[in-house]
Formats: structure tokens, C-alpha cells, sequence
């Protein structure tokens, strides 16, 4: 393991091993990476969703600020409905 701060360095080989206090099959320790295997990857994904969700709100944000320009396109009643609507959860 090496660390760094204010422009040092210094490693040190450390040993990480087992809790003791816990004793696991192979199999349960294999069962137990895979289901956090499992898990690291859907918060990754449910994070992708999320982040795509604040960009689309935030598209969609700016382009009913825009409608309100002076010489902005008039909109449709119901497309601004709809944009509200989707704003509002």
C-alpha cells in the first residue's frame, strides 16, 4: 500500500486476511462475492439511471425557461402541460 500527502510517499506491505470471528465455507464465501459482485453492479446502473434522469429534467428545464424568452415560438397549452406535469414527478 503506498499513501501520498503534501508531495510524500511512503509503502508499507500489509497482509489483509479473513475475520477470524466469521468462518465461511469456499462456497458461502463464493455465494457472498457473487451477491456483492450483483449488488456493485445494479448500483451502478440504478447511478446511470439517475444521472440520465437529472440530465433529461434539466434539458427539459431549460427548454421551458426558453418558451419564456421575448420572440420565443409560440407552444402549444398542452405541450407546456405536459412538460410541467413531467417536471413534477
Amino acid at each position: 500500500m503506498t499513501i501520498a500527502q503534501n508531495g510524500k510517499t511512503d509503502s508499507k506491505t500489509v497482509a489483509v486476511a479473513d475475520d477470524p470471528r466469521f468462518t465461511f465455507s469456499a462456497e458461502d464465501q463464493a455465494k457472498r462475492k457473487a451477491a456483492i459482485d450483483r449488488l456493485v453492479s445494479m448500483v451502478k446502473e440504478g447511478d446511470t439511471g439517475r444521472r440520465e434522469i437529472v440530465a433529461m429534467q434539466t434539458a427539459l428545464t431549460s427548454l421551458t425557461e426558453s418558451w419564456k424568452r421575448p420572440n420565443a415560438p409560440a407552444v402549444p397549452d398542452s405541450i407546456k402541460r405536459a412538460a410541467e406535469e413531467t417536471l413534477a414527478g
